[in-house]
């Protein structure tokens, strides 16, 4: 089942608030496909974060990113047919940008994980 438009709403009320408050979260990721999905062969899961800096860190066995998982880099997460995948990831400040230079934002707080099943 999708999310649905409430909870997006929720969600992003969510990361408005813990801002407001002096909180510096990372964006959570978005994800594509945006839904749950149910495939034949494959499917290439791609992540975005609305924050620079950010790096999407991932997981198939629905266990909780940390920063020893996988990255999502920009041509995505092929996941081929596994059974029942729950893919679930999160976003985190990176120290420095591709060009070396400090992130003044890489101690910010990791983003709230994201999940999508797959069958």
């Amino acid at each position: 089942m999708a999310p649905s438009a409430s909870a997006w709403r929720r969600a992003g009320l969510w990361l408005l608030l813990a801002r407001a408050a002096g909180d510096n979260v990372t964006s959570p990721p978005r994800l594509t496909p945006h839904t749950e999905h149910t495939f034949a062969e494959t499917v290439t899961v791609h992540a975005t974060c609305d924050d620079a800096g950010a790096v999407v860190h991932y997981t198939l066995d629905g266990s909780e990113p940390n920063a020893d998982s996988s990255i999502i880099i920009n041509r995505g997460v092929v996941i081929g047919r596994l059974g029942n995948t729950t893919f679930r990831a999160g976003a985190v400040q990176r120290t420095t940008y591709d060009d070396g230079s400090p992130n003044p934002h890489a101690t910010w707080a990791p983003s709230r994980v994201v999940s999508r099943w797959f069958v």
